[in-house]
């Protein structure tokens, strides 16, 4: 079993501080930046997790080795031992050193056995249950499954049976599973069933229902969950967004949004939006882009401006604005539209009012790195534009 633990990269720019993606223009190129990679460790592994000889290396200072765990070399020699949060590990036999925390709900096998003598399906990072994670997710997901089917059966349609499942229920039956690890295989029981095209139409929006909520409760219990989006949405075939791709998604469902609210004049011609709108910073800052830009055709009035900001689900905190933004929208410097290509003629070399900045509109988005669904929208709307709306 192959495996690289971990590379460290270095990056030295030469030229340019990059502080926005947006702010990235074409005088940055491959001849501006130096990467230096430092390979800090590489590691083949047997299946227990004992090193291949001659087929290795790590760093004094990286201290982690197979599936993650912390190294303790003092006793043994160089990755032949592991300690974890409950106890400690040797690769060379497979083996822990001291009583599984949950022996008593598994007495049909050794309390000392490593990974459940299964390491190609199973990891034991924690030293506690190698079934957990996945016997509580699989549970959890099973059980949406089954509810759904009841209400369906009882005549409810689908959306409406999503809407009566019992989360309690789902808890209850996800930590049965987590703590008797009875579903063997964890995940391989869903990729067989994902085989069959209804099964997998199914399962597919039963794990966007409710994976997320499976995950935060699995978290709040003190399993480790690292790993386990990745590996159910990749039996779906979906791969985590990128970063610009997520910056995408936020602007089309901004320009969405104004194309709601400005719909009678958009279709009658009246109004148009423009997008990515170069603006020029008159007082010596950074310059900047404006994401949606709502103005009428004829006239080139300006009736409205919306910046975009868009992070992962996961991720805590908002984006922060740019340097360029803070100037315009927090410092009120003055800006003007810029005359390129991403400047429709009737805006081009027109000021941007200090009226119209105050009045502008931010939408921040949380959006899911594997669906794309936003699942959390934080803006400051004009109240007009909620009116046209609604």
């Amino acid at each position: 079993m192959k495996g690289i633990d971990f590379i460290g990269c270095e990056t030295l720019v030469q030229k340019f501080k990059i502080e926005d993606i947006s702010e990235v223009n074409n005088d940055l190129t491959a001849e501006n930046i130096t990467f230096v990679p430092q390979v800090l460790s590489y590691n083949d592994y047997f299946p227990f997790g004992m090193l291949v000889p001659q087929r290795n290396y790590s760093s004094p200072e990286y201290r982690y080795g197979f599936n993650s765990m912390e190294k303790d070399d003092e006793v043994k020699g160089n990755n032949n031992s592991y300690t974890t949060s409950f106890r400690s590990y040797d690769p060379r036999i497979g083996r822990w050193l001291t009583n599984d925390p949950l022996f008593k709900q598994i007495p049909w096998q050794s309390p000392y056995l490593g990974m459940d003598n299964k390491p190609i399906i199973r990891n034991d990072v924690n030293g506690d249950c190698p079934t957990c994670v996945s016997g509580f997710i699989i549970s959890g997901l099973l059980d949406i499954t089954f509810q759904v089917g009841e209400h369906m059966f009882e005549g409810e349609d689908v959306n409406s049976a999503f809407k009566k499942v019992n989360w309690w229920q789902v808890t209850g039956e996800a930590t049965l599973g987590g703590v008797t690890g009875a579903f063997d295989g964890g995940t391989s029981k869903f990729a067989a069933a994902l085989a069959s095209s209804k099964k997998r139409k199914v399962l597919t929006k039963v794990i966007e229902f409710g994976l997320g909520y499976l995950l935060e409760e699995a978290v709040r219990a003190g399993w480790n969950v690292s790993g386990v989006e990745s590996t159910i949405y990749g039996l779906l075939g979906k791969k985590e967004k990128k970063y610009w791709e997520i910056g995408k998604i936020g602007e089309q469902k901004t320009v969405s949004v104004l194309e709601s609210a400005y719909e009678k004049e958009i279709k009658s011609g009246k109004y148009n939006i423009a997008t990515h709108v170069y603006a020029k910073n008159l007082e010596g800052g950074k310059n900047t882009y404006i994401d949606a830009v709502v103005y009428n055709v004829d006239t080139g009035d300006v009736i409205e401006i919306a910046e975009t900001k868009s992070s992962f689900h996961t991720t805590k905190k908002a984006n922060p604005l740019s340097s360029g933004q803070k100037d315009m929208f927090e410092k009120g410097k003055k800006f003007q539209f810029g005359n390129g290509k991403s400047v429709p003629k009737v805006l081009q070399n027109t000021h941007v009012s200090k009226d119209l900045v105050e009045r502008a509109s931010i939408f921040r988005y949380k959006i899911h790195k594997y669906t794309g669904k936003v699942t959390e929208v934080s803006t400051k709307l004009l109240k007009r534009i909620i009116k046209k709306i609604k």
